[in-house]
């Protein structure tokens, strides 16, 4: 179910995630590594689906900007 022309989906959170990560770099923080099954599925049937797990099976740049977002998270977390 679109919201207008914003499509949930896995191409959408990748291509979204390789921007952001290319725009603020370390500044950026993804959370919820594993979907959300315990949230109610909303308005657009997409609150369970914002893990970022599925990513990690996409080839090319966008696995690298991922990973570089884990290191970053790991490095916070581990600095904290």
């Amino acid at each position: 179910i679109c919201n207008g022309l914003a499509c949930p989906g896995t191409a959408a959170q990748a291509t979204a995630i390789k921007s952001i990560r290319e725009a603020v770099g370390g500044k950026s923080v993804v959370f919820s590594y594993h979907n959300d099954d315990w949230k109610n599925l909303g308005p657009f049937d997409c609150e369970r689906s914002w893990g970022i797990s599925s990513l990690f099976d996409i080839v090319g740049a966008v696995v690298d900007g991922v990973a570089d977002v884990v290191e970053d998270v790991t490095d916070a977390v581990t600095s904290a």
